[in-house]
């Protein structure tokens, strides 16, 4: 519910006041929530005074990254890039995440007590703290500096090479199978 709250109006400061800034604070509040669990967390069960709090910070500080991360990937794209852009910040954060968990499981292990089982996850929350302040860190290196649309390469020329491509997806057959993909220079045979 936190991330939901909080990310339209990251958005909006992130316009304000820039990527950079809003992710850097981002990460930080994600990493102070993770270290409130690794001081906080012990073997009883405490929801209001330890889990609570604790979930509160990691939500803001989630809410904060991740739609602002997705807005600054794309936010140099001609519009017509869009959809390509998002996609491949997409595949690459999938992969991210299922590395990561690979990672995380790994760090867990099969503790055998609950003492073991605490100490692998205090480990397992001091490194993806660790990693978020790394991430903060990159993110100081983020530009302010937008590119200006006329300075990329337009894919609308890629479009217009593209010999039959409207008349297949307007439905119309073409002389011969995948005459779309030869250069529009030649002909179908």
């Amino acid at each position: 519910m936190v991330v939901a709250f909080v990310s339209g109006p990251a958005g909006k400061l992130a316009g304000r006041y820039g990527f950079r800034r809003i992710l850097m604070a981002g990460f930080g509040v994600f990493a102070l929530g993770l270290i409130w669990y690794i001081t906080r967390v012990g073997l009883t069960p405490e929801y209001l005074k330890i889990w609570l709090p604790g979930t509160l910070i990691v939500g803001l500080g989630i809410g904060l990254t991740f739609p602002v991360l997705s807005a600054a990937a794309v936010s140099s794209l001609e519009p017509a890039r869009y959809a390509v852009g998002s996609a491949v910040n997409q595949t690459a954060r999938q992969v991210g995440g299922a590395l990561g968990i690979a990672i995380l499981v790994v760090i867990l292990g099969t503790p055998s007590t609950t003492t073991e089982a605490l100490r692998n996850f205090k480990h397992l929350w001091f490194f993806v703290a660790s990693m978020a302040v790394l991430a903060g860190v990159i993110c100081t290196g983020l530009s302010r500096a937008k590119i200006a649309h006329s300075e990329l390469p337009s894919a609308q020329g890629d479009f217009d090479k593209a010999h039959g491509f409207e008349a297949m997806l307007d439905g119309e057959m073409v002389d011969e199978p995948f005459a779309f993909l030869k250069p529009h220079d030649e002909k179908p045979e």
